[in-house]
């Protein structure tokens, strides 16, 4: 097998169903490629991108966000599951290239990937630009390169994409950087919105302030601007605030001020995603669950290996369905209960803003 970037390296695994792989010993300072990092700052209250940008202030910042027109019927969401795409030694980058067609084509309905994303995408040009927003705040667990290129290879050739036109991107250029993901790596553009929390050298954020019912933010050029569309790739991780990373919760890598919609999380962050500017460049969410943190916050180690890919074009389904895994994986062991339900609250308001349905069509494809 081809082996990319290292996985959790030489470590003690307890193997459960299903394929599960709990990691056991893995001492403090050290990325899941060996390598010594510092941890990455959470996107909590004080550890906000950048500090006192200038911005045009909102009209108005004093009204609830109406809900948006109800989905009709179920939401597709794909699970593909290969428990060897992903081992001690690192991913198996043709197994996860096999998994991502795999769920692009059952996502769509189609027999090809060619036709699947003439179906997800119906209005595309050659000359759009595309984003593809990725997590990398966790210094131990962030977007694979072999997903990445999997993925890049796949709207190059099977959609027709420009790779000149094609962006990976996040909140930073130096969590990028320390996730391995570069333009060196990925033969693509490769930015954050700024350089690092001190420095802001980059893209920017936009001057005029969104409003998200009674504060204010600002949202990457990157996403409004240098990008025409986006595809969201979230990783399979807990959170102390949130329940559980996904879709949804990847975009508050778009805004500068992260921190300050932490605090009555479940009322805000469905809003935040409400936005126009926000939610309508969106035409795929991805939940790369190869690895995962099941029981843990922002800076841990991952602490399974579920060898899961989840996509939806329906980032609330998306993470619904992650949920639901995540609780399954914990359950694996009888000492990790579920999520307490009321971590996840958010996507009850999620629901009744209509961001998408809590309606599922879940479908699994286990490779052979």
């Amino acid at each position: 097998m081809e082996q990319g970037n290292k996985g959790i390296d030489r470590r003690d695994f307890l193997v459960g169903s299903a394929s599960l792989a709990l990691v056991a010993g893995l001492a403090p300072g050290c990325s899941d490629d060996g390598e010594v990092h510092p941890d990455a700052a959470p996107d909590a209250p004080g550890s906000d991108t950048t500090q006192d940008l200038p911005r045009e202030a909102a009209a108005s910042c004093n009204d609830p966000p109406q809900p948006l027109a109800p989905p009709t019927g179920p939401s597709r969401v794909v699970e593909v599951h290969d428990p060897q795409s992903v081992s001690t030694s690192g991913y198996d980058a043709p197994r996860v290239k096999e998994m991502l067609a795999a769920g692009i084509q059952k996502l769509a309905d189609q027999p090809d990937t060619k036709q699947a994303w003439k179906q997800l995408i119906p209005d595309f040009a050659a000359s759009m630009r595309i984003g593809i927003k990725v997590n990398c705040l966790n210094a131990h667990l962030f977007n694979s390169t072999e997903l990445l290129l999997a993925l890049i290879e796949s709207l190059v050739n099977d959609l027709g994409a420009d790779s000149q036109k094609i962006w990976v991107w996040d909140r930073r250029t130096d969590e990028m950087t320390r996730s391995k993901l570069t333009e060196s790596s990925l033969k693509v553009k490769v930015a954050g919105t700024v350089a690092s929390t001190s420095n802001p050298v980059g893209v920017g954020y936009e001057s005029k302030a969104e409003c998200v019912i009674d504060r204010e933010t600002l949202l990457s050029k990157i996403l409004t601007t240098e990008t025409d569309i986006t595809i969201n790739i979230a990783l399979l991780k807990t959170h102390n605030v949130s329940g559980i990373t996904g879709a949804l919760k990847n975009v508050y890598g778009c805004i500068d001020n992260p921190g300050q919609f932490h605090d009555q999380f479940d009322t805000y962050m469905p809003a935040l995603y409400r936005l126009d500017g926000m939610r309508t460049p969106f035409r795929l969410h991805i939940t790369e669950g190869l690895k995962a943190v099941t029981k843990g916050d922002t800076t841990d180690y991952p602490d399974a290996m579920p060898g899961r890919i989840l996509l939806s074009t329906d980032p609330l389904a998306l993470d619904t369905h992650a949920l639901q895994l995540v609780n399954t994986l914990r359950t694996q062991n009888p000492k990790i209960p579920p999520l307490p339900a009321d971590k996840v609250l958010w996507i009850d308001e999620a629901a009744r803003l209509n961001v998408g349905t809590k309606n599922l069509d879940s479908q699994v494809v286990t490779m052979p």
